[in-house]
C-alpha cells in the first residue's frame, strides 16, 4: 500500500511506464552512433597528438 501510494504521487503508475516503452529500441542505430562517436574520439586524440608534437617542435626552434 505504501509503495503504491508513492508511485502514484510521483506519477509513475505501471501502465504509464509500459506505454512509454512502446517504441522499440533500435540497437543497430545505437551501435552505429557509438561507433561514430568512438571514431570521432580517435580522430580528436590524433589531432591532439599532432598538435602537441607541432607545439613541441615550434618551442625547440
Amino acid at each position: 500500500m505504501f509503495n503504491k501510494t508513492i508511485v502514484k504521487n510521483i506519477g509513475l503508475e505501471a501502465p504509464l511506464v509500459q506505454n512509454s516503452l512502446k517504441d522499440p529500441i533500435n540497437v543497430a542505430q545505437i551501435k552505429e552512433d557509438i561507433m561514430k562517436k568512438m571514431n570521432d574520439i580517435q580522430n580528436l586524440e590524433l589531432r591532439k597528438k599532432n598538435m602537441e608534437q607541432y607545439i613541441s617542435e615550434v618551442r625547440n626552434e
